[in-house]
């Protein structure tokens, strides 16, 4: 038989016990089944928990332009799973990662763009050509600024300064002294064939090469031969 003094033991023990379950099945009798949220948007979402008396909390966003942004990609408690009323429900959305549109070259010098492209991971290739603006100034690029899914790499155009194209006039008739004073200031280097040192003045061009009309680029070397009588 029990004594006193066990009984005395057991009832606060046996309380306990009671108690508990009591409690469990109360909250048990409070629990829903969380629903399922995932693939859902978010206004869709927040509707169908909110008529399971739950609140929608945002959890974290990953990017992924593949998807349509704020569709719900987890969640937590998952689906199925036991949950008390006016809880929350955390989700994780998409979201799609920020587009930054083609920076602008133009006006800008070789230097400076190739050191702005260096810094921030842009491929810049230049290619320089002639024009009116200031030499090594970008005048055109590819793709245009601000575009966007441009993929990191810009084609720059650079100004090569004014193109140094001349045309060759006639020679022929000229004394030779007239003609060395012509072309002085010019990167030519000239040839006379049957030159007459003792008569300087008076040795005539009677042909040339390049002829007379010849299109030449004087930003680089040229040679020139007259030949006189």
């Amino acid at each position: 038989m029990l004594t006193r003094s066990r009984i005395a033991w057991l009832v606060p023990f046996a309380g306990f016990i009671f108690g508990y379950f009591i409690t469990y099945i109360i909250i048990q009798r409070g629990a829903i089944i969380t629903p399922t949220v995932i693939g859902k948007n978010i206004q869709d979402a927040a509707s169908i928990l909110a008529q399971n008396r739950l609140s929608l909390r945002l959890l974290r966003e990953i990017e992924d332009n593949t998807l349509i942004e704020g569709i719900i990609l987890d969640q937590l408690p998952k689906p199925e799973q036991k949950i008390r009323a006016n809880q929350s429900v955390f989700v994780t959305i998409s979201k799609k990662s920020k587009t930054i549109g083609a920076p602008s070259f133009i006006n800008s010098n070789v230097h400076d763009a190739s050191e702005w492209g260096l810094k921030h991971g842009i491929e810049l290739e230049p290619v320089f050509i002639y024009c009116n603006s200031p030499k090594n100034i970008c005048v055109a690029q590819y793709p245009e600024p601000c575009v966007l899914n441009w993929q990191k790499k810009v084609t720059a155009y650079f100004s090569f300064g004014t193109h140094k194209l001349y045309i060759i006039p006639s020679l022929v008739g000229l004394p030779v002294n007239k003609v060395e004073e012509i072309i002085a200031h010019y990167p030519i280097d000239l040839e006379i064939i049957n030159l007459n040192n003792n008569d300087i003045n008076n040795n005539i061009v009677i042909d040339q090469r390049p002829i007379s009309g010849s299109i030449v680029d004087l930003s680089k070397p040229l040679f020139l031969q007259v030949q006189v009588r």
